[in-house]
């Protein structure tokens, strides 16, 4: 029999003769070169060739078909070579030799009856009386000889899988407050419920606290009954602990918690147990839709909208959302994409009759809206707060009631400015303003893009002038006015800088339950996480944050943020969104809480500008840390693609133009055919060093 295997790290299948039965789908050990690969069987046919290499041997790991065919529609969907889609599926440990340790049987040893080569030989004299070694020590000569010594049962090969405690899990799901989830549903959740059916896929419609959550559990129960596992994908675990919670306590050891402090070899344990059947429920982040549940019947996307699932970083450029659509049809699992604010890709499938539509209505039982004022700032002149709206917090905070304040800008000061020259300090490796910070340690400016710090700048670096000024305000300098007005009060701020850990974010959750008044400061945050319960009043003191980015989703992503943080108010109260311009008709869809009127109003918009769901795009983009091969690598593609019936945007610089010290050069391809955008992609695809990504979800 001949296998065509992909090998990781080479882009074309290569033929190898398999004589040790290795199936489609198992893990398998080559030699290229001389030296030892890993690649995954492909496909077997039957045959025989006396000069093709043979599989040396197979490990304990393999992927079942139908991922096989999922990792190919990935590799052909985001172009990028097979090998980088199959790694998705399998677990970090297995990649490598890394973590392999080998230790001499002496059983096998005894037991073995052939003839055993001098270099064979060697290496059991090299293993005699020592326990485990790890197998990246020796050459790659020997490690050839190392495969066949295990073959033969004469070495013992194993992974150092290091198992999750308890303790760890508790670390994760720990909350300060109780969660409770009703018996049995209402009319609406009963509707819904009866809706759903075995194989379709579904978009679950309901604002924040109509019960989606309970929903999820009940469908599970279900699922279980007929020996189905479940995938529930969440943006981050860190801010989503109340779901792992309520899975883990009822379902208890049958859930599987994937998260990302994990290391690798915990979560490579976490993946012998899924695929052992032992763990039926599975919640995580995106990568955790790659995790071998078996017999899977639902697959679950909480909070679909989120940008989170979009992999931007590296190959292949990703939506787990979307990937989610293409396995629930290979696995004829029912799909259930969940969210208070619901992606307009996502609800342009469902007047497309793609998905069936699942809508919730009304919040539950004792949660209510709060009432909601726009205020114009072009009227007031004011630096943070209305004299109304400050004594409003004062009345609120009076009342043993809690305020919540969210601004997506995190820091002092987001700009620092030279007075006389108009300079603005911008971070040396990116194309963005630097932002100053306080500390107690020392004052500092930060680049929020890569991270880089700075000591603050005594004098100008344009005219030498020491006359800077910070202009502008982040979640820091409001905590700091709020602290001087309301002394008596504590106030918490929520964003990166204060949470860097499951440790701080537990020790603001502690605090944040804790029945007395406080005001509360954060960035998105806030508005994702977090179920306020005693939160009277919210305020935004700048909504135009974002607004005015050159981003075809920006108000899309804006007023995502402003229900969502909406939402988090239980009982009813007072929101003031502060903004410059008020007219903007985003800001009447907010008042009325009317994402669905915004959904149908922006998909207007959208098909006149020629943009997503509507239209296709593809970004190309060429980086390099000298500015003029950046350029020169995008014109070349131009050169290539200038003539073909596409509309190419470009060749022109990204919005944010040096990042981490590279310069971006970019064209959008932009069409209604995808097919026609993929066949465009395939006349430069071979350009070394391009950046391909299919439907990007972010342009800056």
């Amino acid at each position: 029999m001949i296998s065509k295997v992909c090998v990781f790290g080479i882009e074309k299948l290569l033929s190898f003769k398999n004589l040790i039965s290795a199936n489609v789908g198992d893990l398998v050990n080559v030699k290229i070169k001389n030296k030892l690969a890993r690649g995954v069987v492909i496909e077997n046919v039957e045959g025989d060739d006396e000069n093709l290499s043979e599989i040396i041997s197979k490990e304990n790991y393999s992927i079942d078909e139908k991922a096989i065919e999922l990792a190919k529609w990935i590799s052909n969907y985001y172009e990028c070579e097979l090998y980088n889609a199959l790694k998705l599926f399998l677990p970090p440990n297995s990649l490598s030799t890394s973590k392999d340790y080998i230790k001499l049987s002496k059983r096998g040893l005894l037991n073995y009856i052939g003839q055993l080569s001098e270099l064979e030989k060697k290496i059991i004299e090299l293993l005699k009386d020592k326990n485990y070694v790890r197998l990246s020590k020796f050459k790659p000569k020997q490690m050839l000889i190392i495969q066949k010594l295990i073959e033969k049962g004469i070495l013992i090969k194993k992974q150092k899988i290091k198992k999750i405690t308890s303790s760890q899990i508790q670390d994760i799901i720990n909350l300060s407050y109780e969660v409770k989830l009703p018996k049995k549903p209402n009319l609406e959740q009963a509707i819904v419920l009866s809706k759903i059916l075995d194989g379709k896929k579904y978009l679950l419609f309901g604002p924040t606290g109509s019960g989606k959550t309970s929903i999820f559990v009940w469908l599970t129960q279900m699922v279980l009954k007929e020996n189905k596992g479940v995938i529930i994908l969440v943006p981050e675990i860190s801010l989503s602990p109340h779901i792992a919670r309520i899975f883990y306590e009822k379902f208890k050891d049958l859930v599987a918690i994937y998260h990302s402090s994990f290391t690798p070899s915990q979560r490579t344990y976490l993946w012998n147990e899924i695929k052992k059947g032992n763990k039926k429920i599975v919640i995580g982040p995106r990568s955790a839709l790659f995790l071998p549940v078996q017999n899977l019947g639902l697959i679950i996307v909480d909070e679909e909208h989120e940008s989170s699932y979009k992999q931007d970083e590296k190959k292949p450029y990703y939506n787990a959302r979307d990937v989610a659509v293409v396995m629930s049809s290979l696995y004829n699992a029912t799909l259930i994409l969940s969210s208070a604010t619901p992606s307009l890709e996502s609800y342009y499938n469902v007047l497309r009759k793609k998905y069936k539509l699942l809508r919730l209505k009304n919040r539950v039982k004792g949660y209510i809206y709060p009432d909601i004022e726009i205020i114009d700032l072009k009227k007031n002149n004011t630096f943070l707060f209305l004299p109304n709206v400050l004594s409003e917090i004062k009345s609120t905070l009076e009342n043993n009631k809690s305020v919540m304040i969210f601004l997506n800008r995190r820091g002092y000061s987001p700009i620092l400015l030279c007075q006389d020259c108009g300079y603005i300090f911008k971070c040396f490796n990116c194309s963005v303003n630097l932002v100053f910070h306080k500390s107690s340690k020392g004052n500092y400016l930060e680049c929020h893009m890569c991270g880089k710090k700075y000591k603050v700048f005594e004098k100008c670096l344009n005219c030498n002038s020491y006359n800077l000024k910070v202009i502008g305000f982040g979640t820091q300098r409001i905590e700091e006015e709020l602290k001087n007005i309301f002394s008596n009060y504590e106030v918490l701020r929520i964003d990166r800088d204060t949470i860097r850990n499951r440790k701080q974010l537990e020790i603001l959750n502690e605090k944040i339950y804790k029945n007395s008044s406080k005001i509360i400061i954060g960035t998105q945050i806030i508005a994702k996480g977090f179920d306020l319960r005693d939160v009277k009043l919210a305020i935004v003191p700048n909504a135009d944050i974002g607004i005015a980015v050159a981003d075809f989703r920006n108000y899309e992503r804006n007023i995502q943020l402003l229900i969502q943080f909406i939402g988090r108010i239980r009982t009813g109260g007072k929101v003031y969104i502060q903004t410059y311009e008020p007219e903007n008709k985003i800001f009447d869809f907010v008042k009325n809480i009317d994402y669905e009127g915004f959904l149908n109003y922006e998909l207007e918009k959208r098909k006149e500008l020629k943009f997503p769901p509507f239209y296709r795009l593809a970004l190309i983009e060429a980086k390099s840390k000298v500015e003029v091969l950046a350029q020169e690598k995008i014109f070349q593609v131009y050169e290539i693609i200038k003539d073909e019936d596409i509309e190419i945007l470009g060749p022109a610089p990204a919005p944010i133009e040096k990042l981490k010290n590279y310069y971006r050069w970019r064209i959008i391809l932009r069409d209604k055919n995808y097919k026609k955008i993929k066949s465009v992609i395939q006349k430069i695809k071979h350009i070394p060093g391009l950046k391909i990504a299919i439907d990007p979800y972010d342009l800056l």
